[in-house]
């Protein structure tokens, strides 16, 4: 079953509606327009702002990507602090994956050594009982 897809996007987030083709009413297919319900953006502050409800499915036939920005309004210093903290959160967490990713490939190195360092030893042995045997005959 083909899907038409819409995404919303604000800043942080993304909401893909799907709706199924064969849903349809038919004036959404003899208008080409899909009508959706409300949908909004809420920002910390309280402001809102509204996205699109009617999307045309012929000039957007692969779906569609809408970007909200912030409304003029009181709250910005509010939304603007939310956005640092969520900058700096999105920074740790990179910051924290980076560590994690390269204390792994450290102990996966480490475990390789070791692995290379047993391998050596287990030739040095055999050699050494190769040269005792050719030494001593025993």
């Amino acid at each position: 079953m083909s899907l038409d897809v819409i995404r919303l996007y604000s800043k942080y987030f993304y909401i893909s509606l799907k709706f199924p083709k064969i849903r349809l009413n038919e004036h959404n297919k003899n208008s080409g327009t899909l009508n959706i319900t409300q949908c909004s953006a809420n920002w910390v502050s309280g402001i809102k702002k509204n996205y699109s409800t009617s999307f045309s499915m012929t000039q957007f036939p692969n779906g569609v990507r809408q970007t909200l920005q912030r409304p003029s309004g009181d709250g910005y210093a509010t939304d603007a602090q939310f956005a640092l903290q969520v900058q700096n959160s999105n920074y740790q967490r990179r910051q924290a994956q980076a560590a994690e990713d390269s204390a792994y490939q450290q102990s996966r190195n480490a475990n390789a050594n070791q692995q290379r360092n047993y391998q050596l030893q287990q030739q040095n042995y055999q050699l050494q009982n190769i040269n005792n045997y050719m030494r001593y005959g025993y």
